[in-house]
């Protein structure tokens, strides 16, 4: 299950995970558009908020690894 349900159930993924992908995983959460929208105003915007050292920073201090920005 993501770490979101984890979480929500008072579980710490990184004491109570049975497994944990690897950093590198190829399954990582990614920002999808519909084709031709990419490079939207709207589009640019949000990725540009969404990969913000501030956004970095809340993740690692909110999450204190059992999630990990992969950007």
């Amino acid at each position: 299950i993501t770490t979101n349900y984890a979480l929500g159930a008072g579980l710490n993924p990184l004491k109570d995970g049975i497994f944990m992908e690897d950093k590198d995983s190829l399954y990582a959460i990614v920002l999808a558009t519909r084709k031709g929208e990419e490079t939207s105003q709207k589009s640019l915007v949000i990725k540009e908020i969404l990969t913000s050292d501030k956004i970095k920073n809340f993740i690692i201090e909110k999450y204190k690894g059992s999630v990990i920005p992969t950007f």
